[in-house]
């Protein structure tokens, strides 16, 4: 795991899903799964991951 580089791409890209401001400051079901996925992928640090789980 990375640290975060605080770069804002996660609260700017997906401000419903990541709130600094909120504890816990994600809500995973803020946004369709893809979206999340999307901007976590996008982190420039690769501080953010996800697993997916099969049903």
């Amino acid at each position: 795991m990375q640290k975060c580089v605080h770069s804002g791409h996660c609260v700017k890209s997906l401000p419903t899903v990541f709130d600094v401001k909120k504890r816990p400051w994600i809500e995973a079901d803020g946004a369709p799964v893809e979206d999340v996925m999307r901007v976590v992928d996008g982190c420039p640090s690769g501080a953010l991951s996800y697993e997916r789980r099969e049903a």
